[in-house]
């Protein structure tokens, strides 16, 4: 992938940019591989270049098509083309460097690849015919503390890895997390009591188990890209969103630990 054999290959990238949304995929996902051993993965250029194909994967793996509007879906597409086209300039450069020293950062521009990840989640969203009807998540189990511990382990784990899929939604991942340590924490404090009350202690500790449960399964879909468009620009901003209410009502009961009587606040951690 050297631009020095330019006539081809710029004859290449133009049918695919006029090709399929299936031949975009195949042509992402071999960019992909080529960057792989190309530079450290947690070299910043790499790193912002495989969320932006991440992000164009998922737009073009799960746009459901009976549920858009298809003129719209068209400038998409072609625009989709254009960065495709894009990253695959940019990565002929990061291969053609000989080392991290000889590449030029600013040709890379993370902030401007970001910024158009988020400009095409808004576009997304206007793609929809409607958004989808969200499905009302209940936690199925008994032992809500133990699924929080190891719910928080797993977002830990996620926050702390360098996937790009991950990166896609670090930020997310980490409001969720410190989210829902406070919200174990507070819990913790009066568990004796949390199955034996049936008033607004106990209801809103079934409410922060259920949105918990839908995060995790909002975040887990969109990292093995089920339904990843769809719960990206719908579902991700609406359960944080439930979250961001049900801290705020935790807060305001001002939960007491029942063996030292110690308010809680929203400094509150295990």
């Amino acid at each position: 992938m050297k631009e020095s054999r330019s006539t081809e290959l710029e004859e290449f990238v133009k049918q695919i940019l006029k090709a399929s949304p299936r031949i975009l995929q195949n042509y992402l996902i071999l960019i992909q591989g080529c960057m792989t051993g190309a530079v450290a993965v947690s070299y910043a250029p790499t790193q912002s270049i495989n969320v932006m194909m991440e992000f164009l994967l998922i737009f073009l793996i799960d746009i459901p098509k009976r549920y858009i509007h298809l003129d719209k879906w068209n400038d998409m597409s072609a625009h989709v083309g254009v960065l495709t086209r894009k990253i695959f300039i940019l990565v002929s450069k990061l291969m053609e460097g000989s080392s991290e020293n000889n590449i030029n950062e600013t040709d890379f521009s993370a902030p401007y690849l970001l910024q158009e990840i988020e400009q095409m989640k808004g576009y997304s969203i206007q793609l929809f015919l409607k958004a989808p009807e969200s499905s009302q998540i209940r936690f199925p189990m008994d032992d809500g503390l133990l699924f929080m511990n190891l719910l928080l382990r797993h977002l830990n784990d996620l926050f702390i890895s360098n996937a790009y899929s991950v990166a896609l939604i670090k930020k997310e991942i980490g409001m969720v997390k410190e989210s829902l340590e406070f919200l174990r924490s507070s819990f913790g404090k009066v568990r004796q009591i949390l199955y034996d009350t049936s008033g607004v202690v106990k209801y809103c500790w079934v409410r922060a188990l259920d949105v918990a449960y839908e995060a995790e399964h909002v975040i887990n879909s969109i990292l093995v890209r089920d339904n990843a468009l769809s719960h990206l620009i719908f579902s991700l901003p609406s359960v944080t969103s439930k979250i961001k209410l049900i801290m705020a009502e935790v807060t305001s009961l001002q939960l007491e630990d029942k063996n030292g009587d110690v308010p809680l606040d929203a400094e509150s951690s295990d």
